[in-house]
């Protein structure tokens, strides 16, 4: 061990021994002087990156090639021509969350692209392609817990594979955003990449990350 020395305060002659920068303990190393050499002192703690606003600064996050335009539509087959009459309410509420989600990101610059679902059996596909990536597409019902559309987004992500991005329509959707970020922020999804959410009032925004 490197050490410096110096003379005791006080007058006295006796040197005594004072550590130099290499000998002092740093986060995520041992600490020498704590007698338990195994044990390392806790690091940092991670650094959340800002979470709203419509495109956001995070490095996964798709932004908008274009600028916002009322007049703008997304490209594609729309879900709810695919519907039929024996169709339940749930698949046809579904649908046209899925059309109303492709226009309100078009009509906020994102390139979008409405894809049909996949012909090959046991293949499920994501909704779309916006600016180049496959995004899925979830509308919670009104009182649907946060850990519920966590499970949604896990079974999209995790166990169909179908994508590892989604946007969230929240028109409807009676709960918390802010308790549904803290699920995503509290409960990592392996291979999840971006959570946008569409707020009450038809903005865009980044929960996650």
């Amino acid at each position: 061990m490197l050490q410096a020395w110096r003379r005791r305060m006080g007058g006295g002659s006796q040197l005594v021994p004072v550590p130099v920068a290499g000998d002092l303990p740093r986060p995520g190393r041992p600490n020498p002087a704590s007698g338990h050499p195994g044990k390392a002192l806790p690091g940092p703690k991670p650094r959340n990156l800002p979470s709203t606003g419509t495109g956001g600064t995070g490095s996964s996050r798709t932004q908008p090639s274009g600028k916002p335009d009322t007049d703008a539509k997304p490209r594609g087959p729309r879900a709810r021509d695919k519907t039929t009459p024996k169709d339940d309410a749930s698949t046809r509420r579904s649908a046209e969350g899925e059309d109303r989600t492709a226009e309100v990101m078009a009509e906020h610059g994102y390139d979008v692209e409405q894809v049909p679902p996949s012909k090959e059996k046991g293949v499920k596909k994501a909704d779309y392609i916006i600016e180049g990536k496959p995004i899925d597409c979830i509308t919670p019902a009104e009182t649907t817990s946060p850990r519920s559309i966590w499970n949604r987004v896990e079974e999209k992500v995790v166990v169909n594979e179908q994508t590892k991005r989604v946007v969230l329509n929240l028109e409807d959707w009676k709960g918390d955003v802010n308790a549904l970020k803290k699920q995503f922020a509290d409960w990592p999804m392996e291979g999840l990449e971006e959570v946008i959410i569409i707020t009450k009032d038809g903005s865009v925004q980044h929960i996650f990350p």
